[in-house]
């Protein structure tokens, strides 16, 4: 739980960008975001199974560590203090969930001369309604923190990763703004902006025409039914044929714009 509580909290906290760091508000906010993740991750591992907390616990043992976070030590933040108040309150109020098993000892009949110790045992059986509803819960939970917990994972690479260019060290947030600036980026937008366009207008059957044409491995075919003979024909003839259709179908041929 204690390990979970600062993996949690130092990836909320490094999340956020450095500039944040100078206000004393956006501080104060970093550092109760990164309190209530780790008493998340104290709740969850200390609730795998049979046992059972009110998040309520372990988010005071957290929050009773803002201050050391807030204060930033020697410029780093003390997570250990309230990964440990957490992991301590969840233990000192954690209890066990008896409708967990299926099988409860309720009482045991001591032994006696006359007859053996009995013990007396009841079975829960769980509805499968019961346990679907149980089951999806926990799948949406858990869906849930694994989608924030990858917004705040990549926020935290994005805003921390270097990356060594020409032998100098570049954070990956200034290489991406740099793109984003570059004569590529522009020329990357342009295309797409082309195909959004031709998309609007021909639509998904269109770009998919296209396509098939681009790589198109019969095209050679294409063009000799274009020029009208035969597959094989060798280059001189292509050449008469095409010089033969570029008078036939010349501009300058014809004095009607429409025909033009």
């Amino acid at each position: 739980q204690y390990l979970t509580a600062i993996f949690y909290g130092s990836i909320v906290y490094y999340a956020f960008p450095e500039q944040w760091l100078s206000s004393n508000s956006k501080s104060f906010f970093i550092s109760l975001c990164s309190t209530i993740s780790m008493a998340i991750g104290v709740q969850l591992m200390g609730t795998l199974g049979p046992r059972r907390c009110p998040f309520f616990w372990p988010l005071l043992g957290a929050c009773m560590g803002i201050p050391f976070l807030f204060i930033r030590i020697y410029s780093s933040p003390s997570l250990n203090i309230s990964a440990f108040l957490s992991s301590l309150l969840f233990e000192w109020k954690v209890d066990w969930d008896r409708n967990y098993f299926d099988t409860v000892v309720v009482s045991k009949q001591p032994k006696t001369l006359s007859k053996p110790a009995t013990t007396i045992v009841v079975k829960h059986q769980k509805t499968p309604l019961k346990r679907r509803e149980n089951t999806f819960k926990h799948y949406i939970i858990f869906l849930s923190g694994l989608l924030v917990f990858s917004i705040f994972a990549s926020s935290a690479i994005y805003q921390n990763l270097n990356v060594d260019i020409n032998g100098e060290k570049v954070k990956v947030k200034d290489v991406i703004t740099d793109f984003f600036k570059s004569q590529t980026y522009q020329q990357l937008r342009h295309v797409l902006l082309e195909i959004w366009t031709f998309y609007l207008t021909h639509g998904l059957t269109g770009i998919w025409t296209e396509i098939w044409r681009t790589f198109d491995f019969e095209s050679d075919k294409q063009a000799f039914e274009l020029l009208d003979l035969e597959p094989g024909t060798n280059q001189k003839q292509i050449e008469t044929k095409c010089k033969a259709l570029a008078r036939k179908w010349h501009p300058d041929r014809f004095h009607d714009i429409e025909a033009k």
